[in-house]
């Protein structure tokens, strides 16, 4: 049904104690491994946030919309679940800890092709989840845009990572307008 059930399957599936989520273009950094170890024989806390190098088409992105990014992956069965139909977000009912060593790799758009295709594949979903709000979504489809691409590219310094900087910023920003833009036709 949506990226956040099928992680909330899954969770119920695990036989262990400790759960560590990947998606399918994530790898660990052998410093994350044994972070991972360490934090779960010494722990004091039951989940923990892992820092991630998000790479946009063969880039390692530091700044934008993609740098000092932060996910919940790892943490003890039965006090998270994820919510949202896409771009899913853990919740926990306990205290968060946060992973020291190493980071999550994460190659989600190798080149432009397959971000076009997540951005249809995406932005179907989110235009179906803001259908019903069709006074806000004019004023979105016109205003977000624009804000999106100076929030990535100013505000975030993702023009320090270059032209994929730049082109992850553009590209946000035209994310932005085809959801408001499928929600509204």
């Amino acid at each position: 049904d949506s990226f956040a059930a099928q992680k909330n399957y899954l969770i119920s599936k695990c036989t262990h104690e400790w759960v560590l989520i990947l998606d399918a273009d994530e790898r660990l950094e052998d410093a994350l491994k044994y972070s991972i170890r360490t934090a779960i024989e010494n722990s004091l806390c039951d989940a923990f946030l892992i820092s991630r190098k998000n790479f946009i088409f063969g880039k390692h992105l530091k700044h934008g919309a993609s740098g000092g990014d932060h996910v919940l992956r790892l943490f003890r069965k039965g006090n998270t679940s994820f919510v949202n139909d896409v771009h899913e977000e853990a919740r926990v009912s306990v205290a968060v800890g946060r992973l020291q060593g190493g980071a999550l790799l994460h190659y989600s758009t190798p080149d432009f092709s397959s971000y076009v295709r997540k951005l249809n594949r995406y932005t179907d979903i989110e235009s179906g989840m803001i259908k019903g709000r069709r006074k806000f979504v004019l004023f979105r489809l016109v205003a977000q845009p624009p804000a999106e691409f100076v929030w990535r590219y100013i505000f975030r310094l993702g023009f320090l990572d270059g032209i994929e900087g730049f082109l992850y910023a553009v590209l946000g920003s035209v994310y932005t307008f085809v959801k408001y833009a499928k929600a509204v036709t």
